[in-house]
């Protein structure tokens, strides 16, 4: 799949939502991203999708930042930083529990039944990838995924002798 075309899609899909509640959303790519990378793009755009969507529903203003960059010579990292309210210290051991929701009584229904973590939790295992969170109240939470992403050169490399691509 071709990464940039992929973020484009999703910030295609989601800047709309952002500009409907005043939020800038800020696309960051290494200098050395390459034009394919191998892996499953449905996947990785659920992934993003369901982070940036957190985001906006837990940001009143400033912006969302998506950034793309090598981890090591086979993974590539995703971070979702945002300017929003963030997560408890004490909050974060359950953040990616299934159903489970920061106390928040007053926002908890409009915010669904909190299986989106979850559900990223989940596809980033499925693709043998990691996820972190960094967080402070009052200053917004910052969600990186690394996920072994081969460039399509490298894998043809260790394939059978003699085979093309």
């Amino acid at each position: 799949f071709r990464p940039v075309d992929l973020f484009d899609q999703i910030q295609a899909q989601m800047k709309p939502l952002a500009d409907e509640k005043g939020l800038s959303l800020v696309m960051g790519y290494s200098a050395e991203m390459p034009a394919m990378l191998l892996g499953d793009p449905l996947r990785l755009q659920q992934i993003v999708i369901n982070l940036v969507s957190n985001a906006i529903k837990y940001s009143d203003s400033g912006s969302i930042t998506i950034e793309i960059g090598r981890a090591r010579q086979d993974s590539w990292l995703f971070s979702v930083r945002d300017q929003g309210r963030g997560i408890a210290e004490t909050d974060l051991e359950n953040i990616f529990e299934p159903f489970w929701q920061a106390e928040d009584s007053a926002r908890t229904s409009a915010f669904g039944v909190g299986l989106g973590l979850s559900i990223v939790q989940q596809f980033v295992e499925l693709m043998n990838g990691k996820i972190e969170v960094t967080s402070e109240l009052g200053q917004g939470s910052v969600f990186t995924v690394t996920l072994p992403l081969l460039l399509p050169a490298v894998a043809s490399a260790g394939g059978a002798a003699g085979s093309q691509d």
